[in-house]
């Protein structure tokens, strides 16, 4: 399941689909009209992952923008102390 956030000034739009696979996140498309503030401040995480360490996960998505924007995933627990657990990447979106 798909969880939305805004801090601060940040907002984000969203529609979500309904997922076709079990066990796969539902297809969503995420506008961010206003990105105010450090880049977590909009945020899009799917809930209720339980990942073994060290086990290799696969990520797959499609990004874009109307402008050039330099976008950031990471993969970090989901309560206090919010540690990134192994990807943390940059990459730019046109």
């Amino acid at each position: 399941t798909w969880v939305f956030d805004a801090q601060g000034e940040a907002s984000i739009d969203v529609q979500q689909a309904a997922s076709a696979q079990a066990g796969v996140a539902p297809t969503a498309t995420i506008r961010v009209p206003r990105p105010l503030g450090p880049d977590w401040h909009a945020q899009a995480h799917v809930a209720g992952l339980n990942l073994e360490n060290a086990k290799p996960y696969t990520l797959e998505f499609e990004a874009r923008s109307e402008k050039p924007r330099v976008t950031r995933i990471a993969m970090t627990l989901d309560k206090n102390p919010w540690s990134n657990i192994g990807l943390d990447q940059t990459f730019q979106t046109t």
